[in-house]
């Protein structure tokens, strides 16, 4: 048995920040997002996913729940699309929600190993199946409907490998091209139960453009590369400072994740008074640059990297960078906020309330300007 830990315009605020205390640093504006120009009223219990159709409504996947909601354009409407099943234009399980050519999204239903187009209208269409090997993990689409994912490399000894092989598929034409690979650290991810866990070890990560190209981000460097059809086009080291691991960021770590892992009796983890004991875990003497599933391109070839913070800080905190891999400028967010998605001239956050339901919130996305 395994487990997988997890780890100056309206309604924005503009001040400078002094960046990392480096040779290199420099000030950059920083930006917080205060006042949303759309609060929708659909709460949620975990957003997989959310692509920004026409008119104002938004498709939002919730993974736990297995929903598929479109919002808007007012704040207060919600409609459900589609129903559990395996039928034409069903699903099983949701995954990642990825904009359509010409408007819509793509649902991956990794159960069922398909696609479902939505159009953008809203309007669900006929599943598209793919691949069943190589069990390809799909995590974007380019402009030209290609899809790209994740590729394991082979178990070594019963235990998942680090190297990932990013893959590109062509609904068109069914070709499969292998692009390059990566250190995805999986096998630290997932450790067989009872095993010690060790905590904020870096992980890259890596987004796509609609053009094609691949933005690989080292957690441990900060090293920005960018990639098209497996040969690196250039490179840059983004200056920051590491944070210290103290008691401090243990016991944010701690809180954080048992507000993550509902419990009850019988779980892995429940005590028998069903209060959740700490799992065995050993910590890094320092964090890596960000938490790789909150590294996230806008439409506008920015990139915004969910930065680590320490014990004490409350505020979420995004770098932008830009498509040569220089810091911009910093976002701050409210106090529990995601970003999920954006959109025209928007960006999405998740907001969580004291009941712990998730709420989409619409903010204007702001324009920085070039280094």
């Amino acid at each position: 048995m395994y487990r997988l830990f997890r780890g100056a315009t309206t309604g924005l605020a503009i001040t400078l920040l002094v960046g990392p205390v480096t040779a290199t640093a420099q000030q950059v504006p920083t930006v917080r997002l205060e006042r949303p120009s759309t609060a929708f009223e659909e709460p949620f219990t975990d957003i997989i996913g959310l692509v920004e159709l026409s008119g104002g409504r938004v498709l939002v996947g919730d993974g736990r729940e297995r929903r598929l909601m479109m919002l808007g354009p007012a704040a207060s409407e919600a409609a459900a699309l589609g129903r559990l099943g395996a039928g034409p234009r069903e699903f099983r399980a949701i995954g990642s929600l990825l904009p359509r050519p010409g408007g819509g999204a793509f649902v991956t239903d990794f159960a069922l190993r398909r696609l479902l187009p939505v159009g953008d209208d809203g309007t669900l269409l006929d599943v598209l199946s793919y691949p069943v090997s190589p069990n390809i993990i799909i995590r974007g689409a380019d402009a030209r409907g290609r899809v790209y994912g994740d590729v394991f490399g082979k178990m070594q000894q019963g235990n998942f490998p680090d190297s990932m092989t990013i893959v590109r598929w062509d609904p068109a034409g069914g070709k499969i091209d292998s692009l390059m690979k990566y250190n995805g650290g999986w096998s630290t991810r997932v450790v067989p139960a009872g095993s010690v866990r060790q905590v904020y070890l870096p992980y890259d990560t890596w987004v796509l453009f609609p053009e094609s190209e691949i933005a690989l981000l080292e957690a441990g460097t900060y090293k920005v590369g960018f990639w098209e059809e497996g040969r690196q086009l250039r490179s840059s080291m983004v200056p920051w400072t590491p944070i210290r691991i103290t008691k401090a960021e243990e016991d944010a770590w701690h809180a954080e994740q048992a507000g993550q892992r509902p419990v009850t009796l019988g779980q892995p983890g429940a005590t028998p008074s069903g209060q959740r004991s700490r799992p065995n875990v050993a910590f890094a003497p320092t964090m890596p640059v960000f938490d790789d599933e909150r590294v996230r391109a806008a439409p506008d070839r920015k990139i915004w990297v969910g930065r680590l913070r320490a014990g004490s800080d409350s505020v979420p905190m995004y770098d932008v960078l830009d498509d040569q891999g220089r810091l911009l400028a910093r976002v701050l967010l409210p106090v529990g906020a995601t970003v999920v998605g954006f959109g025209r001239g928007v960006v999405y956050l998740a907001e969580k309330n004291e009941n712990d339901e998730l709420f989409v919130r619409r903010y204007p996305r702001p324009a920085f300007p070039r280094q």
